[in-house]
This record gives C-alpha cells, sequence and structure tokens, in this order.
C-alpha cells in the first residue's frame, strides 16, 4: 500500500458502539454491508475521523497500545485494504 493519501470515513457508512471504547460494527447503508471492529479497529476508525494517512495511523496506533507488534504496519495496510474493499472507507491524494 502506498503511503501517499488520506483515508476518509464514506458518509454512507454509519457506526454502533457495542461497548464504551470496546468493539463497534460499521453499517454500509447503500449495501447492508455489516463489518465488526474490534478494539484496535474502532481506533483506527477513530484516528480517519477527520482524515489521516498510513502513517499517522500506525503512530496513532503505536502510541495508544503498549509492545505493538512488529507487523503492526502489515496488519494496518491488510485492515484498510479490507475497509477499502468493502466501500467502507475512501482514500484521496494528498494535494501539496
Amino acid at each position: 500500500m502506498s503511503e501517499n493519501g488520506v483515508f476518509f470515513r464514506n458518509p454512507q457508512v454509519i457506526f454502533q458502539s457495542l461497548g464504551e471504547g470496546e468493539e463497534g460494527v460499521l453499517l454500509h447503508l447503500e449495501t447492508a454491508d455489516y463489518f465488526s471492529l474490534n478494539p484496535t479497529g474502532l481506533l483506527i476508525w477513530q484516528l480517519i475521523e477527520d482524515g489521516a494517512g498510513l502513517e499517522a495511523i500506525v503512530d496513532g496506533i503505536s502510541q495508544a497500545i503498549d509492545d505493538a507488534p512488529p507487523s503492526l504496519r502489515k496488519d494496518v495496510e491488510q485492515f484498510l485494504g479490507e475497509l477499502l474493499n468493502r466501500g467502507l472507507i475512501g482514500r484521496q491524494a494528498e494535494t501539496n
């Protein structure tokens, strides 16, 4: 996954918390596709609220959790790829 670009939430997706800061569910209103979020997925969803690049997301998770695994970047890329494929988020090229 390229490091350039900013991820943003699809406005056709709503979020429902399943517990205070624990888990949640995304629902795509057009496709009726549900997607469960674990605590790390929820953190990623929060980090991209106002738009965030890959590095900002990885840094945010690294700061929020103790002992981040060495595969963190790869795991985040895979998760973002899944959200993109399902149309739950979008990606916009950064402008200079």
